[in-house]
């Protein structure tokens, strides 16, 4: 039971990362997924990516699920506030014309 609460909370703590870190694991995923073997032989990581794609590429699509998730509920959200920011100024400017 405890280390399933623990699993948990790691998996919670990672779904709150913010974008950033997100969009960095994907590229970094990326970059060594689909890098030829050429770029990562003098890196030393070839024979990490040959024998760990398959978790590599696990990463690659959750984060950015994760991070296009974000980005899905996060735009709605500025759009809104852009609305209701424009809104409050044409009233302020409306005010100030009637002599508030």
């Amino acid at each position: 039971m405890n280390m399933c609460s623990e699993t948990a909370k790691i998996l919670l703590d990672f779904l709150r990362l913010a974008p950033p870190y997100l969009i960095t694991v994907s590229i970094c995923c990326a970059i060594l997924l689909f890098s030829p073997q050429w770029v990562l032989e003098p890196l030393r990581v070839f024979r990490f990516t040959q024998e760990h794609g398959d978790w590599l590429g696990l990463g690659l699509i959750g984060s950015s699920v994760l991070f296009a998730v974000d980005r899905i509920i996060v735009i709605p959200r500025w759009i809104r506030n852009r609305k209701a920011a424009a809104e409050l100024k044409k009233m302020q400017a409306d005010e100030k014309k009637d002599g508030w």
